[in-house]
């Protein structure tokens, strides 16, 4: 479900409710600093993957950090642009073909 290459933060399978506190729990920032999310195995998504971004951008900012996301589903966009955080999460530029 998890997996990190370098700078990059590989998560693949679901990012819902029920998945998100394991991943949430991942450090980012820490001895090997993740610079990128790549949601490209993303399979399914709900709220709580808006929720997991938010969280995961509050965290870095922190640590004065930089994080950007990639290969962001279709679906999550648009849960983010109803909860109008698309800004926020800057996933104007990164949506998944």
């Amino acid at each position: 479900m998890i997996r990190i290459e370098n700078d990059r933060l590989l998560i693949s399978g679901p990012l819902t409710l029920e998945t998100i506190g394991e991943i949430a729990a991942t450090p980012l920032c820490a001895e090997q600093p993740v610079r990128v999310i790549d949601l490209g195995e993303v399979e399914k998504v709900d709220s709580a993957a808006v929720a997991l971004l938010l969280h995961w951008l509050r965290q870095v900012a922190q640590k004065e950090c930089k994080l950007t996301f990639a290969n962001v589903p279709k679906e999550l966009h648009s849960l983010a642009a109803l909860y109008d955080v698309a800004d926020i999460l800057a996933l104007s530029a990164n949506e998944k073909a």
